[in-house]
C-alpha cells in the first residue's frame, strides 16, 4: 500500500461465494478475512476480473497477478468495510505516485 497507515492491513483468507459473468466482463464476490494488526473482521469483497467475459475454468489467474511494486489494483473501504481488488488497474508504484500529486 502506497500510504503507511494502510500497511498494517492484511487479509487472512478469501471466501468467495459467486463467479459471475456478464457482456462486460466478469468477477468474483465474498467475503474476506482483514486484519488490522489488533484484530480481524469479516468484510465483503470483490475481485473484477475484466472484459472478455469467461468461465470459471478459463481464468488464467496468474496473468491477473499484479507486478510485486503494482499499486492502485487493490481498495479498501472502511465505512462499509468492502475490500476491491482490479488486477488489471494495477500501475507501476512510480506511475502512482506522480498521479497522487497531479
Amino acid at each position: 500500500m502506497g500510504k503507511r497507515e494502510l500497511r498494517r492491513w492484511w487479509c487472512d483468507g478469501f471466501i468467495p461465494e459467486k463467479f459471475v459473468t456478464t457482456t462486460k466482463g466478469c468477477h468474483i464476490s465474498g467475503r474476506v478475512w482483514m486484519d488490522n494488526g489488533k484484530s480481524q473482521t469479516l468484510w465483503n469483497f470483490v475481485v473484477l476480473l475484466g472484459p472478455p467475459s469467461r468461465s470459471r475454468d478459463e481464468v488464467k489467474w496468474a496473468e491477473l497477478l499484479p507486478a510485486v511494486d503494482g499499486t492502485g489494483w487493490l481498495s479498501m473501504d472502511f465505512e462499509n468495510q468492502f475490500l476491491k481488488v482490479k488486477p488489471l488497474a494495477a500501475l507501476p508504484a512510480r506511475s502512482a505516485a506522480r498521479n497522487d500529486r497531479e
